[in-house]
């Protein structure tokens, strides 16, 4: 639903904007994600994800928080 709305097909480049950064991703389409979502790995160096998220920790376990936060899409121009 959310590739259609937007115009997006598979391998076309989105740029993802939060208030903490930006990053430029190859486009895949899904319907694993629900409307209104969008997912991506946070493991490698080619999603730097970590980007757009923030560092916050839980105090006790130590463990990250999880990784979500608004974004903009936007096309890039071909």
């Amino acid at each position: 639903e959310d590739a259609t709305r937007f115009a997006l097909r598979a391998g076309e480049l989105v740029t993802l904007a939060s208030r903490r950064g930006a990053i430029t991703l190859k486009v895949q389409v899904s319907e694993q994600v629900a409307p209104g979502s969008v997912y991506t790995t946070f493991h490698f160096s080619e999603a730097p994800i970590n980007l757009l998220t923030i560092d916050a920790r839980d105090p006790q376990a130590q463990c990250p928080e999880y990784k979500i936060c608004a974004v903009k899409i936007t096309k890039v121009a071909a």
